[in-house]
């Protein structure tokens, strides 16, 4: 017969294995754990799905509205401050899913951050977003390709990684990678980016009121642009509820593995809905129309399309400045460090301050010590010719 204590000591054994079998450890599953396919990780309490998305692009362009969409977050969106993460729970037909949301700020001017979700540990479920804000065409290609770039060179870092860490892996990606674009008759001009990949145009209400050339330029260009990584292209604002829904359906697929928003649309007087190989080098042409795009490498159209681009909507050249100091922001405020760095300031004032004097006092002290020079010299006096 067993003591109260072997009895309650049994029944707290088996309350923790109730809640282990109900919630999920997200964190024990393996490197190939969590996939877009709902056929992951069975356990007693269901199945599991765990996504990560990462979300960049051009200031002030809705990342975090969309966020809080389809979160269902009443709260006025706040800007965001460098890297900020958030997660989201959903459960589905006995599916628990949990989406991990990494939203940078600041535009281009802290690319490098990508380097922390973008990772070993993530790379396998993780997809990107890039937000681009239509009503600034001018802001718009120096957004996207810097952080195209960024996002390129840190993955292409995790691919080699991964082929000397766990080669299965990184051949799992490349295969991914090609059966989201199929057979396609572009796919070897096609630079595909090794995860899943999305282009959204923010916006679409106040891009309606730029002129017909300029809507039917960057409409092309964009299409150009990611049908060339294997990405997806979609129009967006949160101002017209059908495109709230769409852009809420789009980042509930990446997120909880939902069936993705149907449609197609290339017609540049409606909101582009383009998923990934589905467009063609073809049907988007070339900025010069009497150029024959079978000719022509598509680097080279890569390059074509961004001067083209450039040349109609020249690219702000102070994009990445900082507008504002952060370090003057009061929900920053760091009373030791504020006091360290006030004094380090005044240390600078005050170094560069005797500087100039020492500066000015060599100058004004050579040009003494010139002035007596020249008058220690006698003068000659000319030469007499007879």
């Amino acid at each position: 017969m067993l003591d109260i204590w072997s009895l309650a000591k049994e029944r707290l054994q088996s309350a923790k294995q109730r809640s282990s079998d109900a919630e999920p450890d997200f964190r024990s599953r393996g490197v190939f754990g969590a996939t877009f396919s709902k056929k992951k990780f069975p356990s007693e309490g269901g199945q599991s799905h765990e996504a990560h998305i990462v979300i960049c692009g051009n200031r002030s362009c809705g990342k975090t509205t969309l966020i809080q969409r389809l979160l269902e977050v009443n709260e006025n969106p706040r800007p965001t401050v460098a890297l900020e993460y958030t997660f989201g729970r959903s459960t589905r037909n006995n599916v628990k899913e949990l989406g991990h949301f990494w939203e940078l700020g600041g535009g281009a001017l802290l690319s490098n951050l990508l380097n922390v979700p973008l990772s070993v540990k993530n790379i396998e479920t993780t997809s990107l977003l890039i937000i681009l804000d239509l009503s600034k065409p001018e802001h718009l290609w120096g957004a996207m390709e810097a952080l195209l770039k960024a996002a390129i060179r840190r993955v292409d870092e995790v691919l080699r990684e991964t082929n000397r860490s766990n080669p299965t892996l990184h051949d799992l990606l490349l295969q991914r990678a090609a059966q989201r674009i199929g057979s396609h008759r572009d796919i070897e001009s096609m630079r595909v980016f090794p995860i899943p990949l999305a282009l959204v145009g923010s916006k679409y209400d106040e891009f309606q009121n730029l002129d017909t050339d300029s809507r039917r330029s960057m409409t092309r260009a964009l299409r150009f642009v990611a049908h060339y990584h294997g990405a997806s292209l979609h129009f967006y604002s949160n101002r017209m509820e059908n495109l709230v829904s769409r852009g809420k359906a789009i980042l509930g697929h990446f997120a909880f593995a939902k069936s993705f928003p149907k449609g197609f649309s290339t017609d540049f007087s409606k909101p582009l809905a383009v998923p990934a190989g589905s467009d063609s080098f073809e049907d988007i042409g070339l900025p010069v129309d009497s150029i024959n795009h079978s000719a022509i490498r598509s680097s080279n159209a890569y390059e074509l399309w961004k001067d083209n681009f450039n040349e109609k909507f020249p690219q702000d050249k102070q994009l990445e400045d900082v507008e504002d100091d952060p370090s003057s922001d009061a929900k920053f405020n760091e009373p030791e460090i504020d006091k360290f760095l006030d004094e380090k300031m005044r240390d600078l004032e005050m170094y560069v301050k005797q500087k100039k004097d020492r500066e000015q006092l060599q100058a004004k002290t050579g040009a003494e010590d010139g002035a007596v020079e020249r008058r220690s010299v006698p003068q000659q006096r000319p030469f007499e010719f007879d």
